[in-house]
Protein backbone atom coordinates (compact mmCIF):
# COMPACT_ATOMS: atom_id res chain seq x y z
CA UNK A 1 0.00 0.00 0.00
CA UNK A 2 1.10 3.59 -0.15
CA UNK A 3 1.94 6.46 2.30
CA UNK A 4 -0.40 9.33 1.72
CA UNK A 5 -0.08 12.66 3.18
CA UNK A 6 -3.37 14.28 4.28
CA UNK A 7 -2.69 18.61 4.61
CA UNK A 8 -5.81 19.68 5.82
CA UNK A 9 -6.77 22.44 8.93
CA UNK A 10 -10.22 20.99 9.39
CA UNK A 11 -9.86 18.43 12.04
CA UNK A 12 -12.94 16.62 11.17
CA UNK A 13 -11.85 16.39 7.21
CA UNK A 14 -8.57 14.89 8.87
CA UNK A 15 -10.31 12.18 10.58
CA UNK A 16 -12.86 11.28 7.70
CA UNK A 17 -10.17 11.09 5.11
CA UNK A 18 -7.59 9.25 7.37
CA UNK A 19 -10.15 6.55 8.37
CA UNK A 20 -11.01 5.79 4.79
CA UNK A 21 -7.54 5.70 3.37
CA UNK A 22 -6.45 3.46 7.02
CA UNK A 23 -9.53 1.15 6.25
CA UNK A 24 -8.18 0.74 2.70
CA UNK A 25 -4.31 -0.24 4.31
CA UNK A 26 -2.72 2.90 3.29
CA UNK A 27 -0.34 4.48 5.95
CA UNK A 28 -1.43 7.90 6.47
CA UNK A 29 0.91 10.86 7.91
CA UNK A 30 -1.13 14.38 8.68
CA UNK A 31 -0.82 17.43 8.67
CA UNK A 32 -2.95 21.02 9.49
CA UNK A 33 -0.62 23.90 7.13
CA UNK A 34 2.34 24.05 4.71
CA UNK A 35 4.58 24.57 6.52
CA UNK A 36 3.92 21.08 8.69
CA UNK A 37 3.55 19.00 5.51
CA UNK A 38 6.90 20.65 4.56
CA UNK A 39 8.48 18.88 7.40
CA UNK A 40 6.68 15.63 7.01
CA UNK A 41 7.53 15.60 3.57
CA UNK A 42 10.98 16.00 4.56
CA UNK A 43 11.24 13.00 7.28
CA UNK A 44 9.58 10.87 4.58
CA UNK A 45 8.46 11.41 1.50
CA UNK A 46 4.56 10.20 0.55
CA UNK A 47 3.41 8.67 -2.84
CA UNK A 48 0.65 10.76 -2.78
CA UNK A 49 -0.69 14.11 -0.90
CA UNK A 50 -4.30 14.94 -0.95
CA UNK A 51 -4.46 19.10 0.32
CA UNK A 52 -7.17 20.99 0.73
CA UNK A 53 -6.28 24.48 -1.69
CA UNK A 54 -7.21 26.95 1.92
CA UNK A 55 -4.65 26.21 4.13
CA UNK A 56 -4.31 28.97 6.81
CA UNK A 57 -0.60 29.81 5.87
CA UNK A 58 -0.30 28.80 2.11
CA UNK A 59 -2.45 27.47 -0.26
CA UNK A 60 -2.24 23.68 -2.09
CA UNK A 61 -1.18 24.91 -5.11
CA UNK A 62 2.09 26.59 -3.51
CA UNK A 63 2.45 23.53 -1.31
CA UNK A 64 2.61 21.09 -4.83
CA UNK A 65 5.12 23.48 -5.73
CA UNK A 66 7.46 23.55 -2.68
CA UNK A 67 7.03 19.80 -2.68
CA UNK A 68 7.84 19.11 -6.27
CA UNK A 69 10.92 21.47 -6.41
CA UNK A 70 12.93 18.86 -4.25
CA UNK A 71 14.24 15.97 -7.32
CA UNK A 72 13.13 13.49 -5.06
CA UNK A 73 9.57 14.36 -4.83
CA UNK A 74 9.21 15.54 -8.35
CA UNK A 75 6.80 13.08 -9.58
CA UNK A 76 4.77 13.20 -5.96
CA UNK A 77 0.76 13.30 -7.27
CA UNK A 78 -1.76 15.70 -5.73
CA UNK A 79 -5.29 15.23 -4.68
CA UNK A 80 -6.39 19.23 -4.36
CA UNK A 81 -9.46 19.67 -2.41
CA UNK A 82 -11.53 23.19 -3.08
CA UNK A 83 -13.44 23.48 0.60
CA UNK A 84 -15.67 26.55 -1.90
CA UNK A 85 -17.64 23.87 -3.44
CA UNK A 86 -17.08 25.11 -6.85
CA UNK A 87 -14.32 23.23 -8.97
CA UNK A 88 -11.96 26.22 -9.55
CA UNK A 89 -9.71 26.69 -12.96
CA UNK A 90 -6.57 24.31 -12.02
CA UNK A 91 -3.28 26.79 -10.54
CA UNK A 92 0.33 26.68 -11.31
CA UNK A 93 0.49 23.57 -9.33
CA UNK A 94 -1.84 21.82 -11.09
CA UNK A 95 -0.52 19.29 -13.76
CA UNK A 96 -2.84 17.56 -15.94
CA UNK A 97 -3.04 13.75 -15.73
CA UNK A 98 -0.86 14.03 -12.37
CA UNK A 99 -3.72 15.87 -10.30
CA UNK A 100 -6.92 15.31 -9.43
CA UNK A 101 -9.30 18.17 -8.50
CA UNK A 102 -11.78 17.91 -6.10
CA UNK A 103 -14.71 19.80 -4.94
CA UNK A 104 -15.76 19.62 -0.96
CA UNK A 105 -18.45 18.37 -0.01
CA UNK A 106 -17.29 15.07 -2.16
CA UNK A 107 -18.60 11.12 -1.85
CA UNK A 108 -15.97 9.00 -0.10
CA UNK A 109 -15.74 6.66 -3.17
CA UNK A 110 -14.87 9.70 -5.45
CA UNK A 111 -12.51 10.19 -3.26
CA UNK A 112 -11.44 6.70 -2.92
CA UNK A 113 -11.72 6.54 -7.03
CA UNK A 114 -8.79 9.62 -7.34
CA UNK A 115 -6.56 8.06 -4.91
CA UNK A 116 -6.36 4.77 -6.34
CA UNK A 117 -6.04 6.53 -10.30
CA UNK A 118 -3.40 8.41 -9.24
CA UNK A 119 -1.66 5.88 -7.37
CA UNK A 120 -2.06 3.38 -10.36
CA UNK A 121 0.13 5.86 -12.26
CA UNK A 122 3.00 6.55 -9.88
CA UNK A 123 6.40 5.58 -11.11
CA UNK A 124 7.78 2.41 -9.79
CA UNK A 125 9.15 3.61 -5.81
CA UNK A 126 12.52 1.95 -6.30
CA UNK A 127 13.21 4.71 -8.51
CA UNK A 128 12.45 7.37 -6.03
CA UNK A 129 15.37 8.86 -3.39
CA UNK A 130 14.67 9.12 0.32
CA UNK A 131 14.27 12.64 1.64
CA UNK A 132 16.55 13.04 4.27
CA UNK A 133 15.57 16.94 5.32
CA UNK A 134 13.08 19.67 5.07
CA UNK A 135 14.02 21.83 1.89
CA UNK A 136 12.11 24.23 0.46
CA UNK A 137 11.30 25.81 -3.36
CA UNK A 138 14.65 28.09 -3.69
CA UNK A 139 12.62 30.93 -5.26
CA UNK A 140 10.17 31.26 -2.15
CA UNK A 141 13.10 31.94 0.35
CA UNK A 142 16.79 33.52 0.23
CA UNK A 143 19.73 34.08 1.53
CA UNK A 144 19.81 35.06 5.47
CA UNK A 145 21.10 38.16 6.33
CA UNK A 146 24.15 39.03 8.53
CA UNK A 147 24.41 37.63 12.33
CA UNK A 148 21.77 39.45 14.30
CA UNK A 149 22.59 41.06 17.76
CA UNK A 150 21.58 39.20 20.92
CA UNK A 151 22.66 35.85 19.47
CA UNK A 152 26.35 34.28 19.98
CA UNK A 153 28.52 33.31 16.94
CA UNK A 154 27.55 33.26 13.44
CA UNK A 155 24.00 32.15 11.69
CA UNK A 156 23.54 28.89 10.44
CA UNK A 157 24.34 28.95 6.87
CA UNK A 158 21.07 27.41 5.99
CA UNK A 159 18.73 29.83 8.00
CA UNK A 160 14.97 29.83 6.75
CA UNK A 161 13.18 33.16 5.29
CA UNK A 162 10.38 33.91 3.41
CA UNK A 163 7.90 36.31 2.99
CA UNK A 164 4.95 36.87 5.88
CA UNK A 165 2.40 36.61 3.16
CA UNK A 166 2.98 32.95 1.94
CA UNK A 167 3.72 31.70 5.86
CA UNK A 168 2.96 33.86 8.87
CA UNK A 169 4.79 33.84 12.23
CA UNK A 170 2.51 31.80 13.95
CA UNK A 171 3.29 29.17 11.16
CA UNK A 172 7.14 29.78 11.37
CA UNK A 173 6.78 29.58 15.21
CA UNK A 174 4.94 25.99 15.43
CA UNK A 175 7.76 24.75 13.09
CA UNK A 176 10.79 26.35 15.23
CA UNK A 177 8.77 24.77 18.35
CA UNK A 178 8.84 21.22 16.12
CA UNK A 179 11.99 21.19 15.64
CA UNK A 180 13.33 22.79 18.86
CA UNK A 181 14.93 25.41 17.24
CA UNK A 182 17.23 28.07 18.68
CA UNK A 183 18.17 31.01 17.33
CA UNK A 184 17.41 34.66 16.19
CA UNK A 185 13.62 35.51 13.78
CA UNK A 186 13.93 38.88 13.00
CA UNK A 187 10.80 40.15 11.03
CA UNK A 188 10.44 43.19 8.53
CA UNK A 189 6.96 44.52 8.49
CA UNK A 190 5.40 47.58 6.59
CA UNK A 191 5.96 49.83 9.53
CA UNK A 192 7.87 48.39 11.65
CA UNK A 193 11.06 45.79 12.81
CA UNK A 194 10.99 43.49 15.36
CA UNK A 195 12.94 40.27 16.74
CA UNK A 196 12.13 37.27 18.31
CA UNK A 197 14.55 34.87 20.28
CA UNK A 198 14.13 31.16 20.50
CA UNK A 199 15.55 28.48 22.68
CA UNK A 200 15.06 24.92 21.50
CA UNK A 201 12.18 25.73 20.19
CA UNK A 202 10.93 28.12 23.17
CA UNK A 203 10.31 31.65 22.64
CA UNK A 204 12.43 33.65 25.57
CA UNK A 205 12.64 37.06 24.40
CA UNK A 206 10.78 39.70 21.35
CA UNK A 207 10.57 43.20 20.88
CA UNK A 208 9.38 45.57 17.96
CA UNK A 209 11.99 48.03 17.42
CA UNK A 210 11.02 51.51 19.31
CA UNK A 211 7.69 50.30 20.73
CA UNK A 212 6.65 46.97 22.85
CA UNK A 213 8.64 44.12 23.88
CA UNK A 214 7.77 40.64 25.92
CA UNK A 215 4.62 38.43 24.57
CA UNK A 216 2.89 41.65 23.53
CA UNK A 217 5.52 42.24 21.13
CA UNK A 218 5.53 38.76 19.83
CA UNK A 219 1.18 39.57 19.88
CA UNK A 220 2.18 42.26 18.03
CA UNK A 221 3.90 40.78 15.46
CA UNK A 222 1.69 37.59 15.16
CA UNK A 223 -0.98 40.03 13.22
CA UNK A 224 1.59 41.17 10.38
CA UNK A 225 0.32 39.84 7.19
CA UNK A 226 3.16 41.54 4.72
CA UNK A 227 6.97 41.73 4.79
CA UNK A 228 9.46 39.21 5.06
CA UNK A 229 11.08 37.09 8.14
CA UNK A 230 14.57 35.78 8.60
CA UNK A 231 15.51 32.55 11.22
CA UNK A 232 19.29 32.25 12.01
CA UNK A 233 20.35 29.21 13.93
CA UNK A 234 22.10 29.89 16.87
CA UNK A 235 22.63 29.64 20.87
CA UNK A 236 20.74 32.22 22.58
CA UNK A 237 22.12 32.98 26.17
CA UNK A 238 19.98 35.33 28.83
CA UNK A 239 17.05 35.00 30.68
CA UNK A 240 13.65 34.06 29.50
CA UNK A 241 11.20 37.05 29.45
CA UNK A 242 8.46 35.26 28.28
CA UNK A 243 7.66 32.28 31.10
CA UNK A 244 4.93 30.93 28.77
CA UNK A 245 5.11 28.28 26.05
CA UNK A 246 4.81 29.30 22.26
CA UNK A 247 1.16 27.10 22.07
CA UNK A 248 0.18 29.47 25.04
CA UNK A 249 1.60 32.39 22.76
CA UNK A 250 -0.66 31.36 19.79
CA UNK A 251 -3.86 31.25 21.62
CA UNK A 252 -3.41 34.33 23.42
CA UNK A 253 -2.92 35.82 20.90
CA UNK A 254 -6.07 34.43 18.85
CA UNK A 255 -8.13 35.19 22.11
CA UNK A 256 -7.24 38.92 22.00
CA UNK A 257 -8.25 39.02 18.14
CA UNK A 258 -10.82 37.59 18.55
CA UNK A 259 -11.52 40.49 21.76
CA UNK A 260 -10.46 43.39 19.68
CA UNK A 261 -12.62 42.28 16.26
CA UNK A 262 -15.93 41.80 19.52
CA UNK A 263 -15.28 44.92 20.41
CA UNK A 264 -14.89 47.05 16.65
CA UNK A 265 -17.63 44.85 15.24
Amino acid sequence: MARILVVDDDPWAQRMVSAVLSHAGHHVDLASDGWEALIRVGRSSPDLVITELHLPTTDGWALAEAVRAQPENADIPFVFLDSTGNLRAAGPGFRTGHDVLVGKPFRLELLEGAVGGLLDRRPDPTDRIEATETRVDASTFRTPAPPTPGARGGPHPHALTGALEQFGLSSVLIVCELERKSGVLALSGEQSTGRVFLREGRVVRAHVDGAARGAIAVYDMLAWTRGRFEFSSDEVGGDDEIGSSTSFLLLEAARLQDESKQRTG
